[in-house]
């Protein structure tokens, strides 16, 4: 009471007050006014002259024995009277309580380390309206939160989960000018097109803890839309449909690393502030891939992607859009995609000219545009070479043990196959070189030396295809010592004896019709006659069991490279032991397919059926799909280029998606462990598109190469997670949680005003003043009576 009689304004001002008030002056004047009663009492006291009268002496000594009685109940009239004031002080002056109420008031009095984890990933990029995206929401719950922050005591700091090796901003104070700088940053910002490991930022915060070791009492605020993929587990639940272990978050929760930091002297509480939209629908389109060979000018290539749909009111059909290059080609219709749901869009392709070239598959824009658009960078080529190696040669087409088979791959005619088949002997196969090739092809070959072999190995690792027809003249000994080694193992089975049943010729099964190499083929009432193809010799192999815990693609061959993965029987002879006719392997980045039968007609009569062309020319898609050099990568992971060592320098520039808005990249290419490539990367891809690398070749010739980012599949999913879910993640550390229109507000969360209070209170402490003094009163004009009744 005396500091506020003191100097009033100030004391309204410090935090034992626990609150504010909307009109501090009428406080300051209300709380003056307090004093009345008092000054009252005192000018009201009687002054008189004593003078010594016997007949009241009595009455002297009754009231002496009264007196504490009396004082103390005009104590109580007294304090009730000031009380009654200082309510109608408190009513006219508007008093409230701030937002965090009174335990956050009292925590004012001790510094608070504000830590904001701003969400600035490629989903908060989704508009919630026509000039409003969810970043903005975030933006603005940020500076009202600071707003609230005492300027005198506290800290805050801000950090970007794109940006986690140095904060936004670090410790500052939030007094109003630094708001202010801190708001006009801000305003810099927009969402990134990438993604983040939540895990990962809060590790980043528990470093930053770490290294402020005055920070004591910590709130981090996480503001996000906090899509259910990035903070919890949904088992099963990603964009295409397959669980990623990588992503999977584990039971100890993400913010375990927080967990350890809290003790005796430090406390954390984090406020989880979601600023997302609980209805947002979204399409988006991703992973574009060729889908089977490579591409040739003049014919057509598919290309698939797949298109996810998430939200209300997307069951709707769509169109996606192919273009080349700068030029549109063609808008196809891709039907109703449900719900949270995704569907893989084949498009047919054609290019017009050789080189590198581009593909931009994109959808009709919504209100995240981020992911809209898909790109594809591919290398087209005049035609697919494919070397084949013959192995019984012979002047006579029809006993020539290719003949056939390269008139499959490149028939006469008009219409192009897109494959140029290149012949060579046994001997001539020895001195090749094989970086000039697509695809290999041992027809009937002898064993061959290590040096080739090891060539051999060396270009199906690289992404080269390889096709293997038995006969009569290869060496099995000799295949399994060179193509099993453990340092080469593309063999795709051990090969055995030599089964020739001429007498009983064998048909065929198909045993994986899904295979992409027989699926065209492998139709109902079998049109093109398999079933009716004998072979009357063939080479017996058996397969090793592949490794319980190696990677395997289920039935998607697009789904990763693998390295060393088991073999696949795609077909078998119907003889009793079921053997294997058709064997597929994949080997580093290339394909592998055995073909225990011969490729002429010595051991069968394949090549009298219509199934024979296309299936030479299918195999040879298959093994040679990784051959083309297809270049992709994440937005905010690096882009990588392999060029030849022998043909290109190690100095070039890049120009982003971006150019020429930014400027080009300067990059010096590193050669690889072997020394045979150099490799340029390009350490961060910050948006989706073609980035292109300019080098120089040794003839001083200089030559563009391209690659495609896209964004991140995940972020599509704009489903959020629910609180619960997300409390589970919290591991005990203690979390409040913030949704809807509070956390969305550009303004504080409404204050709780008292006024209705203080006039209850000022009204029932009148009437109680009023009903004691009648009280005392009365008490006070019976005791002269009692006292002469005594006398």
């Amino acid at each position: 009471m005396l500091s506020v009689l003191g100097n009033p304004l100030s004391a309204i001002t410090a935090p034992s007050l626990l609150g504010a008030f909307v009109w501090p002056a009428l406080f300051s004047a209300g709380a003056a006014c307090v004093a009345i009663p008092i000054l009252i009492h005192i000018l009201a006291r009687r002054r008189y002259r004593r003078v010594r009268w016997a007949a009241i002496e009595f009455l002297l000594e009754a009231q002496r024995r009264n007196q504490r009685r009396v004082q103390l109940e005009e104590l109580i009239l007294l304090a009730l009277r000031c009380l009654a004031v200082f309510c109608v002080a408190m009513f006219v002056s508007r008093y409230f309580i701030p937002p965090e109420g009174v335990g956050g008031a009292l925590a004012r009095a001790a510094r608070v380390e504000h830590i904001f984890v701003l969400d600035d990933s490629l989903s908060t990029g989704y508009r919630v309206d026509e000039a409003t995206t969810v970043f903005d929401q975030a933006r603005r719950s940020v500076i009202a939160t600071l707003r609230t922050a005492d300027p005198e005591t506290d800290a805050a700091t801000v950090i970007l989960p794109s940006r986690l090796d140095e904060p936004l901003v670090a410790s500052v104070t939030p007094s109003p000018d630094q708001i202010e700088t801190v708001q006009a940053q801000l305003a810099t910002l927009a969402p990134t097109q990438e993604t983040y490991d939540a895990a990962a930022v809060i590790a980043a915060v528990r470093e930053f803890l770490d290294s402020r070791p005055d920070a004591l009492n910590v709130v981090l605020h996480v503001v996000s839309d906090f899509q259910a993929n990035t903070w919890i587990d949904r088992p099963g639940d990603t964009v295409d449909g397959r669980e990623d272990a990588a992503t999977r978050k584990t039971e100890a929760g993400i913010f375990h690393a927080l967990r350890d930091w809290t003790g005796d002297e430090r406390s954390l509480r984090v406020v989880c502030v979601n600023v997302g939209s609980p209805q947002a629908a979204n399409r988006g389109v991703h992973d574009p891939a060729i889908l089977s060979g490579i591409p040739v000018v003049g014919t057509e290539v598919r290309v698939k992607s797949s298109v996810f749909s998430v939200g209300p009111g997307t069951d709707e059909s769509t169109e996606l859009t192919a273009t080349i290059g700068e030029a549109l080609t063609f808008t196809q219709a891709i039907g109703v995609i449900s719900a949270g749901s995704s569907l893989t869009a084949e498009t047919e392709v054609a290019f017009p000219s050789a080189g590198e070239e581009s593909v931009r598959l994109s959808l009709p824009s919504d209100r995240l545009e981020g992911d809209d658009a898909a790109y594809l960078a591919v290398r087209v080529f005049n035609a697919v070479r494919i070397l084949i190696v013959n192995g019984e040669p012979d002047s006579d087409p029809f006993l020539d043990e290719v003949h056939l088979l390269a008139t499959a791959l490149r028939p006469s005619g008009n219409v192009f196959s897109g494959y140029e088949a290149t012949i060579v002997s046994a001997s001539e196969f020895e001195e090749t070189r094989l970086s000039d090739v697509h695809a290999v092809i041992l027809a009937n070959v002898p064993a061959m030396s290590d040096r080739a072999a090891q060539a051999l190995t060396e270009h199906v690792r690289g992404g080269g295809g390889l096709i293997l027809f038995l006969g009569d003249q290869v060496d099995e000994d000799a295949y399994n010592r060179l193509f099993l080694a453990e340092s080469r193992g593309i063999l795709p089975a051990r090969l055995g004896e030599r089964e020739i049943a001429a007498d009983a010729p064998r048909g065929l099964l198909l045993t994986d019709r899904h295979h992409p190499a027989l699926s065209r083929l492998a139709r109902e009432g079998d049109p093109l006659g398999l079933g009716r193809v004998r072979f009357r010799g063939f080479t017996s192999c058996s397969i090793d069991a592949p490794d319980p815990g190696a990677d395997t693609d289920g039935d998607d061959p697009d789904a990763v490279p693998l390295v060393d993965a088991g073999a696949r029987v795609l077909a078998t002879y119907d003889d009793d032991a079921r053997s294997p006719a058709i064997v597929e392997k994949r080997h580093g980045e290339g394909r592998v397919v055995l073909v225990t039968s011969s490729a002429d007609k010595e051991w069968n009569n394949w090549a009298d059926f219509p199934t024979y062309l296309p299936i030479c020319l299918e195999l040879a898609a298959y093994v040679t799909e990784r051959a083309g050099e297809v270049r992709t990568a994440r937005t905010g992971g690096p882009v990588e280029w392999t060029l030849p060592a022998d043909r290109y320098e190690a100095a070039g520039f890049v120009r982003t998606p971006a150019y020429p808005a930014q400027s080009e990249v300067s990059l010096t290419g590193a050669p690889t462990p072997d020394g045979r490539s150099i490799l340029f990367r390009l350490p961060r891809a910050e948006s989706p598109g073609i980035y292109r690398l300019s080098v120089s070749s040794h003839e001083a010739r200089e030559e563009t190469f391209l690659a495609a980012a896209n964004v991140d599949p995940r972020e599509s999913d704009l489903r959020p997670c629910r609180e619960e879910e997300l409390r589970r993640t919290f591991d005990g550390v203690p979390m409040q949680y913030v949704a809807g229109a509070q956390a969305e507000s550009a303004e504080p969360p409404a204050r709780r005003e008292l006024w209705s209070f203080f006039v209850v209170a000022a009204a029932l402490t009148l009437m109680l003043e009023q009903t004691l003094a009648w009280w005392f009163g009365r008490r006070h004009r019976a005791t002269p009576a009692v006292a002469g009744s005594a006398r």
